[in-house]
């Protein structure tokens, strides 16, 4: 039972959601409430690991603990925990992209899934790359190399993102298994299986931040244009880019 007058209850996790939890936080923490509620919005792998290690009361997760993580809080004082889904939302891909005729913003971009596995996994693909123009056919898309920005931390949506790619290009993702052998989370064994993951293998040419916010941020700081991110499309609405 949570009272006013107990002790703050601590939590974090997801970034994903941070954006609805921290709405949900000051509902509470005014009248009739009064209630204390601290999240730290650091990732989902983080806030599964200060849940297994005792640090939080709750934690918000994009995906359920891994079989390893499971593993590892089974026979613990952590163990007695359960699953409440709060949100349920689509993984978007927010963009900052211009027209190079017009010089105004792209607004509105169509990316076919294997398109978008190749973003996400490929170091010199040009926005301009046939794959992407020829389902943008009213847009003239610039020469320039794509630059995705990637999450540095351990993120449910990186997780998703796998999943999905190695669901829907398969092909795709041998091949940056073997490309990302050795970058940064490349050798992360739940990649090098086939698997999917939570840290996305960094390669040379790829921004990243960590969080949602951190994403978002390099989409729509100055040196933003090419760049795309995944993330929650709550992250693009405030920043007022599209998505």
């Amino acid at each position: 039972v949570v009272r006013a007058d107990g002790p703050p209850i601590n939590g974090g996790g997801s970034s994903f959601g941070a954006l609805v939890i921290d709405q949900w936080r000051a509902d509470v923490a005014r009248q009739p409430y009064n209630l204390t509620i601290n999240y730290v919005a650091q990732g989902s792998t983080f806030g599964r690991e200060q849940y297994i290690q005792g640090n939080f009361d709750w934690s918000a997760s994009d995906i359920p603990f891994t079989a390893s993580e499971a593993e590892r809080v089974a026979g613990t004082s952590r163990a007695e925990y359960g699953y409440v889904p709060i949100t349920a939302a689509a993984l978007g891909f927010m963009f900052n992209l211009i027209d190079p005729n017009s010089g105004t913003r792209v607004e509105t971009l169509r990316l076919n899934r294997r398109a978008v596995c190749r973003i996400f996994t490929e170091t010199e693909m040009r926005w301009n790359d046939p794959e992407i123009q020829s389902v943008n056919p009213e847009i003239l898309l610039p020469d320039a190399v794509v630059r995705p920005v990637v999450r540095e931390d351990g993120s449910g949506t990186s997780y998703v993102l796998s999943e999905f790619c190695i669901a829907a290009a398969p092909d795709v993702w041998q091949t940056f298994i073997g490309a990302a052998s050795g970058a940064p989370g490349g050798d992360d064994p739940e990649f090098r299986a086939g698997r999917p993951t939570s840290n996305w293998p960094r390669l040379a040419t790829f921004g990243t931040g960590v969080g949602a916010d951190g994403v978002a941020n390099q989409v729509v700081a100055p040196t933003g244009e090419h760049t795309i991110t995944y993330n929650q499309a709550g992250y693009a609405r405030v920043n007022g880019f599209p998505n």
